[in-house]
Formats: C-alpha cells, structure tokens, sequence
C-alpha cells in the first residue's frame, strides 16, 4: 500500500504541472497560431488535474477505488504525451530533411564536382 507522503508528493507535483499546463494551454488558445496545442495542452492539465484530486482522495480516506482514477488519468496523460513525441519526432526528421533536398538544390556547382572525370 501507498503511503501518505508518497500521495501527498504525486498530488503535489501533478498538481502543480497541471496549473502550468493549463495556463500555457490557455496562453497558447489566444493565439491564432496556438488552438489546437492549447486545446491538447488544456486536455492534458485536465488529466493532471483528475490524477492529483484521485491521488489527495486516496491519502485522505484510503480508499482503493482512487488507485484506478489516479492510473486511469495518468495513463491517458503519457499516452496522448508520447503520440505527441512520436509526431515531433517525425516532423523534426522530415524539416531536416525538406531542408537538406532544398539546400543541395540551391548549389549550383559542389566543389568536388571539379575532380570528377566526365
């Protein structure tokens, strides 16, 4: 069994990354550019948010049937966080290289092309 300090740890740690998730998420929905990061963002605090209220109602009353909110929250969060990655990752890989295709394209003459015997 968890014990109190562990609890009161989780709820405050995710407690506080769920606040500054929620604020950059609404930071970012202002913007034009920013909607649909915001929205996600916004999603993501409120997982956060239900993980540390499951994680406090746990400590408080020791009730098991928080355990599952407090997974269930979590699990919804680093799944939704690392599809995210994985797209990052992806557009990171194409930029480099559409990058890459659309300098070499840009030189007209490489230097080794000189010592080439055609």
């Amino acid at each position: 069994m968890l014990n109190n300090e562990i609890l009161s740890k989780l709820a405050k740690w995710t407690g506080f990354v769920g606040i500054i998730t929620l604020i950059m998420g609404v930071l970012q929905v202002i913007t034009i550019v920013g909607i649909i990061p915001g929205v996600i963002m916004i999603i993501l605090a409120t997982k956060l948010l239900a993980a540390k209220s499951g994680a406090l109602a746990l400590a408080a009353d020791g009730d098991n049937s928080q355990m599952e909110n407090i997974f269930r929250n979590l699990a919804a969060y680093f799944h939704i966080t690392g599809i995210l990655f994985i797209i990052s990752l992806i557009m990171m890989l194409l930029s480099v290289l559409i990058i890459t295709i659309v300098g070499l394209m840009g030189v007209p003459e490489l230097p080794w092309q000189n010592y080439l015997p055609y």
